[in-house]
């Protein structure tokens, strides 16, 4: 079963082929709901897996989904799928965060509409005490863990911290009405080595 987050949006993590209705929907039909806002689907097998992904059009032309998105994808994926696809995804979550920018399919998803949204921003903890990072936030007047998101932020790019701390929330909420300079976004730029710190996608063929 998928636990139904507080905003309504669903995350189906890589069903078995063939049952990704099934999976998608019996949250919404065990509760009552009837529409859901969007689904992204973390791809388990084969990002090319075309019956998975037209599984989740055929939901979204039913008016059971908003929009559908992909997470962990490379450019190479959604290449894949752009060319075969009928609704294009959303939303592609990636890992993202100075030491892995994905400029290149950054550009590519800035070309053809689709909104990236990055997770594990702060590099599952371990950015945040790089002296870079630590520099720019004394600069700032911010937390590491701000200046990271904020770095994101600053090229358009969603961000989805995760926390219980309520101070941490309070925190991550105060990210607006401030922004990084050339020479922050230079220091941070510069820390680009393309190093994952969750999983590396590029082995799914």
């Amino acid at each position: 079963a998928v636990a139904p987050p507080p905003d309504g949006d669903w995350k189906v993590p890589a069903p078995p082929p063939g049952h990704v209705e099934e999976v998608a929907l019996e949250p919404w039909r065990r509760r009552g709901c009837r529409l859901g806002e969007w689904v992204c689907v973390c791809w388990g097998q084969s990002p090319g897996d075309r019956l998975g992904w037209r599984a989740l059009e055929r939901m979204h032309y039913a008016g059971h989904l908003r929009a559908i998105g992909v997470s962990n994808y490379t450019l190479g994926h959604l290449q894949d799928l752009l060319a075969h696809c009928r609704v294009p995804p959303a939303v592609l979550q990636v890992e993202f965060h100075p030491e892995l920018p994905q400029r290149e399919l950054w550009d590519f998803c800035q070309q053809h509409g689709i909104h990236l949204q990055a997770y594990a921003s702060l590099g599952c903890g371990q950015l945040l005490g790089r002296a870079e990072v630590g520099r720019v936030a004394e600069r700032q007047g911010r937390t590491p863990a701000q200046v990271l998101l904020r770095w994101a932020l600053h090229q358009g790019v969603g961000v989805i911290p995760k926390s219980v701390s309520p101070t941490r929330l309070a925190e991550n909420a105060q990210l607006w009405g401030w922004n990084l300079r050339p020479e922050d976004m230079a220091e941070l730029g510069a820390m680009d080595c393309s190093r994952h710190y969750c999983w590396d996608p590029s082995g799914v063929t």
